[in-house]
């Protein structure tokens, strides 16, 4: 009966996902997709194929130096199994979507014994659906974003099944695919320490514990040397000092989550202030806001675990953006990881609520859901035609260039 029910599960999550993007599987390439896919001389012949491992991204500068292979490689296999058909493309980033959403609801089963199913896929379903997640699926460049998802929800999860060799594994996938793959030994030395350390005793399940944190550690220097020894990147900077991008990255985390409660602003570009100072407001309070999260996780991690864990998740997964230098901080696909966290975090808020109340509880959420679903396919129309893509973005977000920029190539 057991397995029954999981089958219907995963069977409803393929349906809705490929029904909720159907319309947009035949858009064409938009945005970095011309230099990542359309003008990639890379991914044409495969003599070229080595180089995805020396950060050769692109064979034109716009990205370049990102140490990406596997992402590479599966554009390299959509290219030779449909050439420039952005159907495959985008098929395989709704199948990688709906692998995440199975992941999650495991993961959601998985992390208290006591969590209803029903409220677990209900919340799985809006992350399906969420319209916040339009660029991260239907955008083809940010399949990085889905695939380094994939392997930590994965990695994570084998963790928790103390499957530890198989967890190293993903580990090592999800480098390959986006430098983002390097919080998943601080996912795990972290939920070690704060969710099941006691006292340091050499059990057989604390040198378990040590051995895969220590092999996780290797993993990393040898990624660091593989990078140094091979790997030919540019990186940029000098676009704006460690002070002004923990400013910017700070109102940024806090940006996100007004997307994801009202996602009435959903854009390719969106504008953010310039921080350079903690004196300005729009820097100091968001800062300072995740400070005081911070603290009141650890002080409370034991006795609210999903709540703590879901925030520490979602922090952990931002912490990238605070170190690296990104020339467009707001985007929504970064958003795609880190929102796992939150949709950790709503199965503790609304537990009791669904228990006492289930009847109501299922009325509200499907009717948000339904709503939600409806913002999405409306998105998904828009990217059919990118002139009314960057048109929507001049008029949603006037203050960045970019989108006036992209509207005119567009036109042209």
């Amino acid at each position: 009966m057991k397995s029954k029910i999981e089958y219907l599960v995963i069977l409803s999550l393929v349906i809705i996902s490929f029904l909720t993007y159907s319309n947009a599987l035949n858009a064409p390439f938009i945005f970095d997709d011309y230099y990542m896919i359309e003008e990639n001389t890379f991914l044409k012949n495969p003599k070229y194929f080595p180089l995805f491992f020396k950060g050769y991204v692109t064979s034109y500068p716009i990205p370049k130096g990102m140490c990406r292979p596997l992402l590479m490689l599966s554009f390299a296999f959509n290219y030779w199994s449909g050439g420039l058909n952005p159907v495959g493309y985008r098929i395989i980033n709704v199948l990688l979507h709906f692998l995440n959403a199975t992941l999650l609801y495991f993961l959601l089963v998985l992390l208290k014994k006591d969590t209803p199913k029903t409220l677990a896929f209900i919340i799985t379903l809006l992350f399906l659906v969420h319209p916040i997640n339009t660029e991260a699926v239907s955008y083809i460049s940010s399949r990085s974003d889905l695939m380094v998802t994939f392997f930590i929800l994965g990695g994570f999860l084998l963790y928790l099944k103390k499957r530890y060799t198989l967890s190293c594994l993903l580990y090592v996938f999800s480098l390959l695919t986006k430098e983002t793959g390097l919080c998943f030994p601080l996912l795990i030395g972290g939920h070690y320490l704060l969710y099941q350390y006691r006292s340091f005793k050499f059990t057989f399940k604390e040198k378990k514990n040590f051995f895969l944190l220590l092999s996780l550690i290797t993993i990393s220097l040898l990624y660091f040397l593989y990078k140094k020894a091979f790997f030919r990147g540019i990186t940029p900077g000098g676009l704006r000092s460690p002070l002004s991008n923990i400013l910017i990255q700070s109102w940024v985390s806090f940006f996100y989550l007004r997307l994801f409660l009202f996602p009435d602003n959903l854009n390719f570009l969106h504008y953010y202030p310039q921080l350079n100072s903690i004196l300005q407001p729009q820097g100091f309070f968001p800062l300072m806001g995740i400070i005081i999260i911070v603290f009141t996780l650890l002080l409370l991690r034991k006795r609210i675990y999903l709540l703590s864990l879901g925030v520490f998740w979602y922090l952990l997964m931002l912490l990238p953006k605070f170190y690296a230098t990104l020339k467009v901080p707001a985007m929504e696909h970064h958003f795609y990881l880190p929102s796992i966290g939150i949709y950790i975090i709503l199965m503790e808020v609304f537990k009791n609520f669904y228990i006492k109340n289930k009847r109501y509880f299922l009325y509200f959420a499907l009717g948000i859901i339904f709503i939600l679903s409806i913002f999405t396919v409306e998105r998904n129309y828009q990217l059919n035609y990118p002139t009314l893509v960057w048109r929507k973005g001049t008029e949603k977000e006037p203050q960045h260039i970019g989108n006036w920029l992209n509207l005119g190539v567009s036109y042209k």
